[in-house]
């Protein structure tokens, strides 16, 4: 059974909130959770891409869909980086900024796009092959990361109808 939007919403909702590098958790904003569950289940299968989706912007962003990295001349993360500036990198999943909308939901289908490229060129490391543009095993892939989430319990129709 394909699960709805309200299902994604709710299973990624019950996640535990991610971590930073440093250990601390990144906050998990609702209007980010929406527009993922809204775009995953457009996707062939929605609970891994909406895990995904999860792990991606908020490691690349802080679910940001005003991100912008990767200026020259600036130090990588730089707040003052801008579209304007030169940033390569926009958006919540840090896409290149020639291609990447300014709306959310916008930035999510590219980043499915992006994605599904990757599988199709290096189906043994999809996930490496967006960090580092080579189909290598890489251990800062986050692909652990989406299998953890994987894991958790997916909410049935009628628990999320009594939330």
């Amino acid at each position: 059974m394909t699960p709805t939007a309200l299902q994604l919403f709710a299973w990624l909702t019950s996640l535990p909130q991610i971590l930073d590098g440093h250990g601390h958790p990144i906050a998990r904003p609702p209007a980010a959770v929406r527009v993922i569950a809204a775009v995953a289940v457009e996707t062939p299968d929605p609970a891994f891409y909406a895990a995904a989706l999860d792990v991606f912007a908020a490691h690349e962003s802080g679910y940001r869909p005003s991100a912008a990295g990767d200026c020259p001349g600036l130090r990588s993360g730089d707040p003052l980086c801008t579209r304007e500036l030169g940033a390569h990198s926009c958006g919540a999943w840090q896409t290149p900024c020639a291609t990447t909308p300014r709306d959310a939901a916008g930035q999510a289908r590219s980043w499915v796009a992006i994605f599904r490229r990757s599988v199709t060129a290096c189906p043994a490391h999809p996930f490496a092959i967006l960090g580092t543009g080579r189909c290598i095993a890489w251990g800062g892939d986050r692909s652990r990361e989406v299998e953890a989430a994987m894991l958790a319990p997916f909410p049935s129709l009628e628990a999320v109808a009594t939330r």
